[in-house]
């Protein structure tokens, strides 16, 4: 027994070493390195895939550009209703305050009911200053931007952008898990096929 084990030495595998046993590894070595290879391939489609806009659902695609279109029709609308627009019928004259130096006279203050009604100025921002002009002795009222109202429309922005970036980071985890998902399962059935 011990010259027949010596007649005919065993692999590794425990199969005699003969020509049958070596096209058996050689065949597995080559479906291993293909699985490697499909694998890498894989991975690298995969990591593609993350940085590529056309591997997007189109639905998503679709959100993407109705939100975008939403916000930039709000700026460019806010941008164009600020502007102010005069009258071409009636006649346009100067306020003192801007041909010649004025004094406050009553400071930056939210108008009135009445006020909102009768004065133009009221119309722009919904504040009015009171001034006195130095040469014509006038008396004005001038639209003011409150800094009540500028801290309350930083603020609401503020608020905004960090809803914005609370909603955009758990979209992202969200997509990012879903192609982790994806990538496993994909190497699962790779793995399983092998």
């Amino acid at each position: 027994m011990a010259a027949l084990t010596e007649a005919r030495p065993l692999s590794l595998n425990g199969c005699p070493s003969s020509l049958p046993c070596l096209s058996i590894a050689v065949d597995r070595y080559r479906k291993l390195t293909v699985g490697v290879a499909r694998l890498a391939e894989s991975s690298r489609m995969e990591s593609d895939c993350r940085l590529s806009m056309s591997c997007l659902r189109p639905r998503i695609l679709a959100l993407h550009l109705l939100f975008w279109g939403l916000i930039s029709l709000r700026v460019f609308g806010a941008a164009l209703l600020s502007e102010e627009k005069t009258p071409v019928s009636h006649a346009v004259t100067t306020p003192c305050w801007q041909v010649e130096e004025f004094v406050v006279s009553m400071e930056c203050a939210l108008c009135n009911d009445f006020q909102s009604k009768t004065l133009p100025a009221c119309k722009q921002t919904g504040y009015v200053e009171k001034i006195s002009c130095a040469k014509s002795n006038k008396g004005e009222y001038k639209s003011c931007r409150s800094p009540l109202m500028e801290e309350r429309l930083f603020w609401k922005f503020e608020g905004a952008m960090v809803g914005l970036t609370i909603v955009f980071a758990l979209m992202v985890v969200a997509r990012q898990r879903s192609l982790d998902r994806l990538a496993s399962e994909k190497v699962r059935r790779q793995i399983e096929s092998i």
